[in-house]
């Protein structure tokens, strides 16, 4: 009933919408007769065409901003790295006993998000000159793990621990169970970086 209400329109509406307004203007006269037979579809059928169209604008227009948003995040966000020995030093004291429960703002619905994270507050980085720096660990951290096999394996930063030697993190804050156990001495490089996104502890 809502959307009836809404999408009662004609055709010059419709031809308002889609851009076609000019064009029905500048019809020859035969053509603006066949145009005007467009007006004798019947109603609730032009309203599901019409729905179904202003549904692909809206799509369309959402793939945009996502693409776009995508490129300004690979082009904003800066990649730090993590020397193991220095990643090693960080974690000694972060086990899975040490882990405690947060809840983070989620983007997408209305329900806050709760999983177990590390107590890491501050990551010592080095950026690509060389120097050393700090990076506040937040949700929105991410961290790119590459091994011997030259597979890159990607994590949450604040999931992560280190146990017997052994990274563990989880890849997903949605999907539960996506966990991955990386042994240490198998790593070749580890990157940090925030991924930008619009997570934050409540």
């Amino acid at each position: 009933m809502f959307f009836n209400r809404i999408f009662k329109f004609n055709f010059f509406t419709f031809a308002s919408l889609t851009g076609y307004r000019g064009r029905v203007a500048r019809l020859s006269s035969a053509k603006a007769a066949t145009a005007v037979r467009i007006r004798s579809i019947p109603l609730k059928t032009f309203n599901v065409l019409l729905k179904v169209f202003l549904i692909f604008k809206i799509l369309r227009m959402r793939k945009l901003a996502i693409l776009s948003i995508i490129c300004s995040l690979f082009i904003a966000c800066t990649t730090y790295t993590i020397p193991v020995e220095s990643f090693r030093e960080q974690m000694m004291k972060e086990t899975s006993e040490t882990m405690k429960q947060v809840k983070i703002d989620n983007p997408l619905f209305y329900r806050n998000i709760k999983y177990n994270s590390n107590n890491i507050k501050r990551i010592i980085v080095t950026e690509k000159d060389g120097k050393r720096t700090y990076l506040d660990n937040s949700p929105s951290i991410e961290m790119r793990v590459t091994h011997v096999n030259g597979k890159k394996y990607h994590f949450y930063f604040d999931t992560v621990i280190l146990e017997n030697d052994t990274l563990k993190g989880s890849r997903a804050r949605l999907a539960k169970g996506l966990d991955r156990e990386i042994p240490l001495d198998s790593i070749v490089t580890i990157e940090v970086q925030d991924g930008g996104k619009n997570y934050k502890y409540k």
